[in-house]
């Protein structure tokens, strides 16, 4: 593997199982009130303006999900929205406000990493 594929790396550790797991035993512990389905929605629509469902319906055709097919600056921005929710979330935001604010981080990262010259080093 050579350090042009980072965003292997990337992916790869967002769809790992492994992290999933730690991520979802993280919140239970720290937050017991946290609902993964609804709060990866909420990352999903923040960022590709549907649900998974939705994606699934859209592309019956394709395995995996809407995640599996998103591309490095996505990825990377997905990222920085779950720590960010995780702030909002500590901070009592309900969801709507999140979803928001959720929204206008991403579409301003999105806007500064879309054709970005080091990214695309990356790739």
């Amino acid at each position: 593997m050579k350090s042009k594929d980072g965003d292997f790396f990337i992916s790869d550790w967002l769809r790992n199982r492994n992290t999933v797991e730690f991520l979802s035993i993280w919140e239970e512990l720290h937050n017991p009130n946290f609902i993964y389905a609804s709060e990866g929605d909420l990352l999903n629509v923040s960022l590709f303006g549907k649900t998974a469902k939705q994606w699934r319906e859209e592309h019956p055709d394709l395995n995996g999900n809407i995640r599996d097919f998103a591309t490095l600056e996505q990825l990377i921005v997905l990222s920085n929205l779950e720590s960010v929710n995780s702030i909002f979330i500590s901070q009592g935001l309900d969801q709507k406000e999140r979803l928001k604010n959720l929204n206008n981080i991403a579409i301003s990262q999105m806007k500064s990493l879309v054709g970005n010259k080091l990214i695309k080093k990356i790739n």
